[in-house]
């Protein structure tokens, strides 16, 4: 298969909004999975993130899913104020490029869904306030934190959500930043060279009778070694400025751009990541851990018939029997069913846009005197909404 990885994204236009107005997404974007993709036309100028994919073909094997990350271009704000004291009450809305996503580079056929990038209403304005007092920014208890979010599920306990008859998983997710952040948050691998995968092996011997017996060998199988990192809590530099208009000056003034991740973000990314490796469980429970009980439970009997291909076929026919029609009783196709059914977790979780994560600058994110502005990451409520089991089916 393909070792994945996300790319850069390119830089978008930012737009001022009206009071009272919500900033709405001017375009889409789409994203080609399992296949490298070059480099397309500059997308509308939205805000947001998404697992990204691109294919290595010198790993053949191995799988790697990386979360949506920041990239470093955010787009001017433009904005008018009227005059001296309406001007504070003027709602700044702004959309800008993608700051999590690598989406230019890899976009081809499936549409990703985007929101608009905003900086709330009144941030600018507050932040102006506090500049003329000579007051800090509230302290934030979630942001800047260096604690690492939870690890979940590790050795050998068995995941939740993914099934009946369930394995232990050997995947954990523990914290750390992916080689490529800011541009990923997180990175699921595993690898299809390592699982084991069953057979359906038979032998045969003719009776006093002439008659012949068929007798199914037991077989086993093992679930592959799944790892993933999430990046912390925490603030961090993205490189370059934002030019924001500061009503104070009444001109616009570069401001050093920063990615907050708070607490329950980093948790966030953490279930997103654990939700891929339970996935892999699950499409080994389903394919390989399936196949394997099946084998087993005809394994020993003898299976007579007048010839030696009628035995070997009430052989084959019983373990047919007792397996899902799709998955049928060809061992040659059971790799093949694992990873259609490991590959849902990308079509489903990722191109469906249930690990995008969008990002805004709030109160207290502008910082004219520190000269900063954040960009906070939101959380996404479809992140652990979705069961392993109810995704990831035959």
């Amino acid at each position: 298969m393909n070792e994945l990885e996300g790319r850069d994204a390119t830089p978008g236009k930012a737009t001022a909004e009206p009071a009272g107005e919500t900033a709405k997404a001017p375009g889409k974007q789409t994203l080609s999975e399992g296949g490298e993709g070059g480099d397309v036309a500059k997308p509308d100028p939205v805000f947001s993130g998404a697992e990204q994919w691109e294919a290595v073909e010198a790993a053949p094997d191995r799988e790697e899913v990386a979360d949506a990350g920041a990239d470093d271009q955010l787009a001017e704000v433009r904005a008018g104020l009227q005059e001296e004291m309406t001007a504070l009450a003027e709602t700044h809305t702004c959309h800008a490029g993608c700051l999590h996503g690598q989406l230019d580079s890899m976009m081809s056929a499936q549409t990703s869904n985007h929101s608009a990038f905003r900086i709330a209403p009144g941030a600018i304005e507050e932040a102006a306030e506090r500049e003329r007092a000579g007051k800090a920014p509230a302290a934030d208890a979630t942001a800047g934190t260096a604690t690492p979010p939870p690890q979940l599920a590790g050795g050998n306990e068995a995941q939740s959500g993914t099934g009946s008859d369930e394995v232990g998983h050997s995947g954990t997710v523990t914290a750390g930043k992916p080689a490529k952040f800011p541009k990923v948050f997180g990175l699921a691998s595993w690898n299809f060279g390592k699982f084991t995968y069953p057979d359906l092996k038979i032998d045969t011997a003719q009776q006093p009778d002439k008659s012949w017996d068929a007798t199914i060998k037991t077989t086993t199988s093992t679930d592959a070694p799944t790892s993933a990192i999430a990046t912390p809590a925490g603030v961090y530099p993205l490189g370059g400025n934002e030019q924001v208009f500061n009503p104070t000056v009444n001109k616009k003034v570069p401001l050093k751009k920063q990615l907050g991740i708070r607490a329950s973000a980093a948790a966030q990314i953490v279930v997103a990541e654990q939700e891929h490796l339970d996935d892999i469980t699950q499409a080994y429970n389903i394919t390989l851990k399936a196949a394997e009980a099946a084998v087993n439970a005809q394994a020993s009997k003898a299976f007579n018939a007048a010839s030696k291909k009628a035995a070997q076929k009430l052989a084959t026919d019983s373990v047919k029997a007792a397996l899902d029609p799709k998955l049928t009783a060809d061992p040659k196709k059971w790799r093949a069913m694992l990873q259609t059914c490991a590959n849902l977790t990308k079509s489903g979780r990722d191109a469906s846009g249930w690990h995008t994560f969008d990002s805004f600058a709030d109160v207290g994110d502008i910082d004219f005197t520190a000269k900063t502005i954040t960009y906070q990451v939101i959380n996404n409520p479809k992140v652990g909404s979705t069961p392993s089991a109810t995704l990831i089916k035959l």
